[in-house]
């Protein structure tokens, strides 16, 4: 390995640990980079102001050397940083929470600019880096549990109906997708169905409850084998209850009305004319429809 004599402190380094120097015969520094760097902590230190004035006189070429420099040693950055955020994940949290805190209008901004970028990012940084982020997650929940419980419940509070909403769009856009998670959660947890479906039943038992096959045929009937709110065929129907069991509403002729199934899972257990007239789907003549079954 070739070596040379740093001129500062004496000590004989590999030739890596000296920047290089075209004035010099061997075009390298004579002093070592440790030096160098210390020399030039302690002169920014005693000449604060110089170090000022010549940033700012200096914008425009600093910024230049800065990005030819990135560009000509990206990959060696990107080790240096994420073994840097590896080794002092603390100090490195604190200087991200302060940069966030005094940039928020310049990232806000910069990630409406840069949607899908940012989105392709945060992709495949996951995708790298998975394994390690659930466990980071799994932690931080465990660590701070109730503050996490209550926090989401102030949050669901406060956005009850965007939340109803994104899960409406959601579950339109991938029926296929739900179904099938559904599928493999009750595959998955046969006990916690069964208590579900007991439940239910114990519930619907202690309201009213006569509703018979025939009244359900007719009920389609009436409604000509389409959903009561949405007016299109009937695929995979299911009956809602238009006062839900949870608000006392009773298994009867005149509180069942046929929809699709994930339009019952939109409604829940709101009211259905508030639910209703929310809707995209929303129409006048339907909801006269729906009353004048129910009365």
């Amino acid at each position: 390995m070739l070596t040379k004599v740093c001129t500062k402190c004496g000590e004989e380094k590999s030739l890596e640990c000296f920047y290089t120097d075209k004035q010099n015969k061997d075009g390298l520094s004579g002093v070592c980079k440790t030096c160098a760097v210390e020399y030039q902590r302690l002169h920014r230190e005693a000449n604060p102001e110089y170090s000022k004035q010549y940033r700012k006189n200096n914008t425009e070429k600093i910024a230049l050397q800065g990005k030819l420099y990135y560009e000509a040693n990206a990959e060696k950055i990107a080790l240096q940083q994420k073994q840097y955020y590896k080794d002092k994940p603390e100090k490195q949290a604190a200087r991200g929470k302060q940069y966030r805190k005094t940039h928020s209008e310049y990232i806000t901004q910069y990630r409406n600019d840069n949607t899908e970028k940012a989105a392709e990012y945060r992709r495949q940084y996951y995708k790298e880096n998975a394994e390690e982020l659930i466990a980071k997650k799994k932690l931080y929940y465990e660590a701070n549990t109730e503050q996490i419980v209550e926090y989401k419940k102030q949050y669901y509070e406060a956005n009850a109906e965007k939340l109803a909403e994104q899960r409406k769009l959601y579950c339109e856009a991938n029926p296929e997708k739900i179904a099938a998670t559904q599928k493999q959660w009750r595959e998955a947890n046969p006990e916690r169905c069964r208590l579900g479906r007991q439940r239910y039943r114990t519930r619907k038992k202690s309201l009213l409850s006569d509703f018979t096959m025939e009244q359900w045929e007719s009920c389609l009937s009436y409604f000509n084998h389409e959903d009561a709110y949405t007016g299109l065929p009937l695929n995979s129907p299911s009956q809602d209850h238009v006062v839900p069991l949870s608000k006392g509403g009773g298994y009867t002729v005149d509180n069942i009305v046929p929809c699709e199934c994930n339009t019952n899972s939109s409604k829940g257990n709101r009211d259905m004319l508030t639910w209703f007239r929310k809707q995209t789907y929303y129409d006048a003549e339907r909801e006269k429809k729906i009353l004048a079954y129910l009365a």
